[in-house]
């Protein structure tokens, strides 16, 4: 459950059945945590499916992460960094080897 904040978190609907058909809820749902952790400055979160621009029938769930256009840019990257870090550690390769989450920041503009 993340923590309590007013951020709103946005997801395609076709993006539980593509998390359905890989069986990657649980993923899913750590990668939203570790989120929600990492930027609790957030401004609203959008998930969809994107396709793979070199690899034909390959997706990847997108964390589209929205923060203040004041954010601070070093912040933007050491959290950035630190989302990295945690899900290499949450999300193990040995036991997740075909990750179907990532992430993107955006400061949304006016």
């Amino acid at each position: 459950m993340p923590p309590a904040t007013s951020a709103q978190i946005t997801v395609e609907p076709d993006v539980w059945d593509f998390l359905k058909r890989r069986e990657a809820q649980e993923e899913f749902d750590i990668y939203r945590q570790i989120v929600f952790e990492v930027f609790p400055e957030l401004l609203g979160i959008e998930v969809f499916l994107l396709a793979d621009p070199d690899e034909d029938d390959r997706w990847t769930v997108m964390f589209y992460v929205m923060l203040p256009t004041t954010y601070p840019p070093k912040r933007a990257a050491d959290r950035h960094r630190r989302l990295s870090e945690l899900v290499i550690e949450r999300l193990p390769p040995e036991r997740y080897p075909d990750h179907v989450c990532s992430f993107a920041v955006t400061f949304p503009q006016g």
